[in-house]
């Protein structure tokens, strides 16, 4: 939060701190989880959703700019005995653990060690079971952390595109169009993948339109 440095700080000042002090206490992931996460008894719940954990291990894959702020978050608000596994690809510092598997992401750009620490990333996934629960909590800048090239294209040449498409400012959507051609992930990719039946998704966007969801 932003605190009044100025003895004399005008009424205007006060009023936009005290604006943008709220909207950052309103978006922070902490209350964003709380407000839709709950866990009861061996039930949790995502907003109308009741999920059963009967029989089944839960399993947490985080990546994006606020993937480490959601998933202690989360962590705190369900409780680490509930969850089998945690998987973050983040660019922020955050503790490894018996439970929790920290990898290291790069932003804006992908680099070498992004596609080693992804190639991890997808190694974990790919170890949940079908009848277990994954849930994924994306944020901005997962497009960049977790990323991996087609086998149609070399590494370098990943790196290389990924940052000519964000230099030359095209528009967002065609820029993502383009990153499913040369991912091997993106565009559904991922999904076909895996043998989980089970996957929610909890996103929190910082999307260029200004929207806010």
């Amino acid at each position: 939060m932003y605190k009044f440095i100025k003895l004399k700080a005008t009424k205007i000042e006060k009023k936009i701190l005290v604006s943008l002090n709220q909207t950052l206490k309103e978006t922070k992931p902490k209350k964003f989880i709380n407000q839709n996460i709950q866990i009861k008894k061996n039930f949790l719940y995502i907003t109308n959703q009741k999920i059963s954990l009967d029989n089944r291990d839960l399993y947490i894959a985080a990546w994006g700019k606020l993937s480490s702020y959601m998933t202690d978050a989360f962590i705190k608000n369900v409780g680490i005995k509930k969850i089998k596994k945690v998987c973050i690809l983040s660019n922020q510092k955050n503790k490894s653990s018996k439970k929790k598997i920290v990898l290291k992401g790069y932003h804006p750009f992908p680099e070498p060690r992004t596609i080693r620490s992804s190639l991890k990333m997808l190694k974990f996934l790919l170890a949940v079971k079908p009848n277990d629960i994954l849930i994924f909590l994306i944020s901005g800048g997962g497009s960049s952390m977790f990323s991996i090239p087609n086998k149609t294209i070399s590494v370098k040449e990943k790196i290389l595109i990924s940052k000519k498409l964000i230099t030359r400012g095209i528009e967002p959507k065609l820029m993502n169009n383009i990153r499913k051609f040369i991912s091997e992930i993106k565009g559904g990719k991922l999904l076909k993948k895996l043998s989980v039946k089970k996957i929610y998704n909890i996103c929190i966007s910082d999307e260029n339109e200004n929207l806010m969801h």
